[in-house]
């Protein structure tokens, strides 16, 4: 069952700023979601769904880097 993938996005970008402490490589403190611009908003929402495709064919690491669609 395919999910929308700005809902999605949201979960993987909120999740990655906890697992990084809320922030940057920099240092600076990553904003919450909402404070994303929508540009950064559709390339975490672009990303998820790639996940989600890739799971949905039974994609590995291995197969996309040996180019496999």
């Amino acid at each position: 069952m395919a999910c929308d993938p700005h809902e999605l996005g949201a979960v993987a970008y909120t999740v990655y700023a906890e697992a990084v402490g809320g922030r940057a490589v920099n240092g600076d403190q990553l904003p919450t979601w909402d404070g994303l611009s929508s540009r950064i908003q559709n390339a975490w929402a672009a990303a998820a769904d790639a996940v989600q495709i890739a799971a949905e064919r039974g994609w590995t690491s291995q197969r996309a880097q040996d180019g496999d669609s």
